[in-house]
């Protein structure tokens, strides 16, 4: 093969073969490419970055997408221009790298926060059990001095209704949270049920609880503990659980107006207010099971229940206070231990059910804590059996955490102010956090 030759070259070079294609081209000044006709002009690599003005090498640089700087006499320029105007979209690329990793990590960060608020109110909840399992002990203690020094009467103040309300709202708020998975709470509501079954048993030894509804509740609550123990040992068949809730339900909705009639006629001692409102339960299921009720009523016994639990919560106290306002000597007979361990215990469990955005638990837990806790020692207040020192000091310290609760809730859901997360709450569109 022929050494090319080359134009206003000096002397003749030669190549060593391989080093151009089959019919190598000539070289002209300027790095342009003389070709046999029939092939693609190619470039020099020597000359690779000089402008070319052919009309071949401007087809060969039009299919490169670099027409544009074969056709400008400034081809190095333009293409170096071109180099520096792409840097500026790869700084860009970086920056949004850099961006989103920074929001990345607020997210992340965000997220930790959040985790951390979620540990400590399951943390809140499971120290709850500790006030609630010592809660009646105070008060079994002084029932027992009073009847071993046979000062019966000194019980007459305890009322049975609204104790008796208060565990089956244990029992079914216990079926309640046990299909959440809140084990904690599962806990303390059968702490709250044995506690407030012995302290009952004292009540029926002194006479002031009829033996017509003692001994059908006694049945209730041996069976529903059973049963519940089984549940949590998961020896207890699914299908026997779903009945046992549906009886439960029944049983809470005789408990209602129950409950509400002696609140307000302690003397009464009818149950037609129990035989009504389970007729109206049995009357539920009945429609419900032969599909007569519309479609927004169907499927609704579990909320059912945990409403009825959260309104004999809510009645629980209500008995008491009437006795306690009506007649402030007699609340001697009951222990102000027990009423602030109650408080304690309700007011530790506000966070988790705010945070979880559960309406039924934060109703129970709040009014508890406010009506069965604060408004019962502001009637020992007045009554003189408690120092308003220490009323004010426990006031502050219940409403200020409330304050905290709010402020910290608000801050974790990014809420524009605390009481959003009160708003988000009551919505019926309110988010609920699995739990």
């Amino acid at each position: 093969m022929a050494a090319p030759k080359i134009s206003n070259a000096s002397a003749n070079l030669t190549q060593p073969s391989g080093m151009f294609e089959p019919c190598s081209p000539v070289v002209a000044r300027g790095g342009n490419i003389k070709s046999p006709q029939g092939l693609t002009p190619r470039r020099s690599p020597r000359f690779a970055n000089r402008p070319s003005n052919t009309p071949q090498a401007s087809s060969h640089l039009t299919a490169m997408g670099l027409d544009k700087a074969a056709q400008s006499p400034g081809m190095r320029k333009s293409s170096l221009s071109g180099r520096h105007s792409a840097a500026p979209q790869v700084g860009k690329h970086r920056l949004k790298t850099n961006v989103s990793r920074h929001v990345s990590d607020e997210q992340q960060a965000s997220q930790q926060t959040s985790i951390t608020w979620d540990t400590l109110t399951v943390t809140m909840t499971s120290l709850s059990t500790v006030p609630f399992l010592f809660l009646l002990v105070p008060q079994v203690y002084k029932n027992a001095l009073q009847l071993m020094a046979g000062n019966s009467k000194a019980l007459a103040i305890i009322s049975w209704a609204g104790y008796t309300s208060g565990m089956i709202a244990n029992l079914l708020l216990f079926s309640y949270f046990a299909s959440k998975g809140e084990g904690s709470a599962t806990f303390v509501q059968i702490i709250g049920v044995t506690s407030t079954a012995v302290l009952l048993v004292q009540v029926f030894i002194a006479g002031f609880f009829p033996a017509h509804f003692f001994w059908p509740i006694a049945a209730i609550i041996t069976v529903g503990v059973a049963l519940g123990l089984f549940k949590m040992a998961n020896a207890l068949d699914d299908r026997v659980w779903k009945v046992w809730q549906a009886v439960l339900g029944l049983i809470g909705l005789a408990m209602l107006p129950q409950t509400l009639c002696m609140a307000f006629v302690p003397t009464t001692t009818s149950a037609m207010p129990a035989l009504t409102g389970a007729l109206l339960g049995v009357s539920y299921v009945a429609l419900e099971e032969f599909r007569l009720l519309p479609a927004q009523l169907l499927g609704l016994r579990p909320r059912i229940s945990a409403w009825t639990a959260t309104l004999l919560f809510m009645l629980m106290p209500l008995p008491q206070l009437a006795n306690n306002f009506s007649n402030p000597a007699s609340v001697h007979g009951l222990s102000v231990l027990s009423i602030v361990l109650g408080m304690i215990g309700n007011t530790l469990m506000i966070p988790r059910a705010l945070f979880t955005r559960d309406l039924v638990w934060f109703v129970g837990c709040s009014w508890g804590a406010t009506l069965m806790g604060w408004a019962q020692l502001l009637s020992f207040t007045i009554a003189g059996a408690l120092s308003p020192v220490l009323f004010w000091t426990v006031t502050l310290v219940y409403f200020g955490f409330l304050s905290y609760v709010l402020s910290r809730d608000s801050r974790e859901h990014e809420l524009a102010r605390p009481l959003k997360s009160l708003g988000e709450l009551f919505s019926p569109s309110a988010p609920k956090l699995a739990v």
